[in-house]
């Protein structure tokens, strides 16, 4: 399916807007509006790409991606797919291939180039308008980080091993010495002892030097195990005071930093970490509404999770997102289907909030735990090694994977030109980043409907989330909404039928007098 960009003329109602003319072009910065000035913070109006720059591209045929191949890569990024915001996961020296322990918080992973090569990377994006944030792991490090052998009161020590256990059941002591320090993940990343001030002056010069190379902001890591108190492993009152310092350190530094927090939990629990302790949080408990509405065409959990979010949060102060590299893709978590993934696409792009999108979920990159699988080198090209290295690739992509991004970019059809078409609408249109949300009732338990909305732009978009076509597809609209000009910025098909709107008995109006299966719509109501 190509989405295309419509120009829609009003016919004159006496009722109400929706008829719609089917005479379509394709979509084209020409043939659109100057996007109105940003509103809300600058991360609010960015599209963030999540990169594990170990398997993203390789520019030296070591086999291991690096700074210089994201550099490379920049390009397609910001001139094909469109981001104007990365993330990368952690870039500090580490024993691990992951490198959430982190040997040296100063200095830069060196399989991934040098501090140097990390500069120039900040400085390329910043050319480019790209913001770009790294990944902070405080809670822990690695036990071969110096401290832990020359700075012991650094870390939680137990005379002997407790009967206590982590929070998934786990064991969370491990011996050194005749003694048992505590780790709340893995025996190689101790947790820190923030009781002691010592540690938290450190994090301190930690974030100030990372802050002066010029990066953007940070994603802090496991946030709510920071600090334990009287046996509570998790969400204390003392990590989050903790944190509120933290905040009013870094913001003295820099007010504009951007910190997203990591915290796995419910949205309640996720709340008070949100507001003067982060700028944004990952929402997860949204994230898995999404991708449940996708997976089974029923939109009553994801309106239930949208109604709790807009109700507890501020406006946009939230982080979105599909999967994220603790998880299984998001293909995979959708039997394959491309179709499926395009639902969910449309989905995270339309929506408030700041969207952050792991690296190939654009082209439908699969894998399933563990974590290694779901953190394989990118698909670049169809040919050796996949267009990702010269030499012998750190991990093997799967052998059966299906389109590369080189194929993708040929097929107007695929997945990646989704992605492409919806950032791109997300950065025209204002009220697509910054507007508010408001709920809409459909005919169809499938179909899934809402307004974006600021004091200049309204969008009004609706998705079919079921595969079976439907007719007559109306949705509940205030009055308010009448006597507009209409433009179809977005739709799913070529062969899309619009009919002209009538007001059912039941007060609803109809949009569409058939929507395709999958279809989805985006118009701007003028």
């Amino acid at each position: 399916m190509r989405f295309k960009l419509q120009q829609l003329r009003l016919l004159k109602v006496s009722a109400f807007l929706l008829l719609i003319n089917a005479n379509a072009f394709t979509m084209g910065l020409s043939e659109k509006e100057q996007p109105l000035p940003d509103q809300g913070e600058w991360w609010s109006n960015r599209v963030f790409y999540e990169i594990f720059v170990r398997s993203f591209y390789d520019s030296d045929g070591d086999g291991i991606g690096d700074f210089q191949g994201i550099i490379a890569k920049l390009d397609y990024l910001q001139e094909d797919l469109g981001i104007n915001g990365i993330w990368l996961m952690p870039i500090n020296q580490s024993p691990s291939y992951h490198g959430y322990d982190v040997s040296d918080y100063y200095d830069v992973n060196s399989e991934y180039g040098t501090l140097e090569d990390y500069k120039e990377l900040i400085d390329e994006c910043h050319k480019r308008d790209i913001k770009i944030i790294m990944d902070l792991v405080m809670n822990h490090s690695s036990i071969e980080v110096n401290w832990f052998n020359e700075n012991k009161d650094w870390y939680i020590w137990n005379s002997e091993k407790t009967p206590s256990t982590g929070p998934w059941g786990q064991n969370i002591w491990y011996p050194k010495d005749g003694e048992y320090y505590y780790s709340v993940f893995d025996r190689i990343m101790a947790d820190l002892n923030y009781t002691n001030n010592e540690v938290t002056e450190e994090m301190h010069n930690i974030i100030r030097f990372w802050l002066e190379t010029g990066v953007d902001g940070f994603r802090l890591d496991a946030l709510k195990y920071m600090v334990e108190t009287d046996g509570q492993l998790e969400n204390t009152e003392e990590t989050h005071q903790w944190l509120e310092d933290f905040y009013n350190y870094y913001k003295s530094i820099n007010p504009a930093a951007l910190t997203v927090g990591e915290v796995w939990d419910s949205m309640e629990n996720i709340l008070p970490y949100s507001r003067d302790e982060t700028d944004i949080c990952f929402e997860f408990s949204l994230a898995d509404a999404m991708v449940s509405a996708v997976k089974t065409a029923r939109k009553g959990n994801l309106i239930a999770a949208w109604n709790r979010v807009l109700e507890n949060y501020d406006k946009n102060d939230y982080a979105t997102f599909l999967t994220n590299h603790d998880q299984n893709r998001l293909v995979s978590q959708l039997m394959n289907s491309r179709e499926l993934a395009k639902n969910a696409a449309f989905l995270l792009l339309t929506s408030p909030g700041t969207p952050f999108i792991y690296y190939g979920e654009e082209i439908g990159m699969r894998g399933v735990k563990p974590d290694e699988d779901i953190r394989r080198p990118f698909h670049w090209f169809e040919g050796p090694r996949d267009g990702f290295t010269t030499g012998f690739p750190w991990r093997w992509q799967e052998s059966s994977f299906p389109d590369s991004l080189a194929d993708q970019m040929e097929d107007d059809s695929s997945l990646f030109h989704t992605y492409k078409d919806l950032i791109d609408l997300r950065k025209s249109y204002r009220a697509l980043r910054t507007g508010d949300m408001k709920l809409l009732t459909t005919s169809s338990p499938s179909v899934f409907a809402f307004i974006r909305e600021d004091s200049d732009q309204t969008v009004l978009t609706l998705i079919n989330l079921g595969k079976r076509e439907l007719g007559d597809v109306s949705v509940e609209l205030d009055d308010s909404y009448g006597n507009r000009k209409v433009k179809q910025l977005y739709w799913s098909s070529n062969t899309a039928r619009p009919a002209p709107s009538r007001k059912t008995e039941s007060g609803q109006w109809t949009v569409f007098s058939q929507l395709e299966g999958f279809g989805a719509s985006v118009l701007l109501l003028e």
